[in-house]
C-alpha cells in the first residue's frame, strides 16, 4: 500500500509546492508598479508584511523542492522550521491584521496542514526510504 500511495502523496506535495512558489512570486511581481495583470496581496498587510510573506513562502517552497529533489535526509526538519515560520507569521497577521470572521478557522486549517504535511515526511514509509533514513 505505501509503494502506492507514497509517490502519489510524493507528486502532491511537489505541485503544492511548485504553487506555492508561483503564488509567492506572483505576490512579489506585484510590488513592482507596472505590475496589474494580478491582485493576490491581502491590502490589509502593510508593504513589509507583504515582502516577508512573500518571500517566506517563496523560500519555503524553493527548500522543499530542492530537499525532495536530491533525496535530503534533512527534509523533515527542515520543513519543520520553515513551517514554523510559516504559522507563527499565520497566527501574527491572524490576531493583529486580519479582520474577518473566519480567519481563526483558516488559522487552524494552516497549522493542520502543516501538521500532516510534517507527520508524512517524519513518519511515512515511502518518504523514510526516499530520503535514505
Amino acid at each position: 500500500m505505501d509503494k502506492l500511495i507514497g509517490p502519489i502523496i510524493a507528486v502532491i506535495l511537489v505541485l503544492v509546492h511548485a504553487g506555492l512558489l508561483l503564488w509567492a512570486i506572483t505576490g512579489l511581481l506585484e510590488f513592482h508598479p507596472d505590475w496589474t495583470r494580478t491582485n493576490v496581496s491581502n491590502p490589509l498587510f502593510s508593504p513589509a508584511m507583504l515582502l516577508w510573506q512573500w518571500l517566506i513562502v517563496a523560500a519555503t517552497a524553493v527548500v522543499y523542492l530542492a530537499l525532495f529533489a536530491i533525496h535530503s535526509n534533512r527534509l523533515p526538519e527542515t520543513m519543520a522550521i520553515f513551517y514554523g515560520l510559516l504559522a507563527l507569521t499565520c497566527v501574527y497577521q491572524t490576531f493583529f491584521i486580519l479582520e474577518h470572521p473566519g480567519r481563526f478557522w483558516q488559522l487552524a486549517l494552516e497549522i493542520a496542514e502543516y501538521t500532516v504535511i510534517l507527520l508524512i515526511l517524519f513518519h511515512m514509509p515511502w518518504f523514510q526510504r526516499w530520503q535514505g533514513r
